[in-house]
């Protein structure tokens, strides 16, 4: 079996539980996800299997697609609903003109520092298990892309974003970001990755589909 499956991953679920499960129902050892999707994140996880798994990187450089809740007015310190409310404050009346004015700041070739709990690595150490002994290094920018950014609903505190972005991009760095420039701060309330590339949320298997071996069989996309 040298191909891919495309994933559905619920919240609370790792990319890693994703793989184990296969691996449990399918008997194949060699398995290998496409990036990284947060616990607290749910959508498109693409699974490589056999020599597939070569392709694993070829898959990461796709142009991926999210939706995105945030929250204006606090910031946590994971950058998403999972964390410690770390700062609060007031955030007033943000006209609609105003913040549209600050996402399309966002847009095109930036530079974005990674959040603290993130697999990134510095001097040898994964940053978020340096944040986890309480700690705080200095993390460099890093050039990343974002194709657009579509505002799909804004009522104060929450507002809802369509993000299309490159590799190695953070959506909760986006949030963060866009919260620090309004003055406010903001974290991550839900997020859903709808697209890599031409695989999308209706090409998905579900959980429990991905436990009927015959409906993982059915929906594997053979790959030379």
């Amino acid at each position: 079996m040298n191909g891919l499956l495309v994933v559905n991953k619920p919240v609370s679920w790792s990319s890693f539980d994703i793989v184990k499960l296969i691996r449990k129902i399918i008997g194949i050892k060699k398995i290998g996800h496409t990036g990284t999707l947060d616990k607290e994140a749910s959508g498109v996880l693409l699974i490589c299997t056999e020599k597939a798994t070569k392709l694993v990187e070829k898959f990461m450089d796709k142009e991926k697609e999210y939706e995105v809740e945030g929250k204006l007015g606090e910031k946590t310190d994971t950058d998403d609903a999972s964390g410690k409310v770390i700062e609060k404050k007031t955030i007033g009346n943000i006209p609609l003109s105003n913040f549209k004015r600050v996402i399309g700041e966002f847009v095109g070739e930036i530079y974005q520092i990674p959040p603290m709990y993130s697999a990134i690595r510095v001097d040898g150490k994964r940053l978020y298990k340096i944040a986890r002994s309480g700690k705080t290094v200095k993390r460099k920018p890093r050039k990343v892309f974002v194709k657009s950014i579509d505002l799909l609903s804004y009522s104060l505190p929450y507002f809802k974003l369509k993000v299309v972005c490159g590799k190695g991009f953070y959506i909760r760095a986006l949030v963060r970001d866009i919260g620090d420039r309004l003055g406010v701060g903001a974290y991550t309330k839900n997020l859903v990755r709808t697209r890599i590339g031409e695989y999308t949320l209706h090409d998905a298997l579900t959980i429990d589909e991905l436990r009927n071996r015959d409906k993982i069989i059915s929906k594997y996309i053979p790959l030379d």
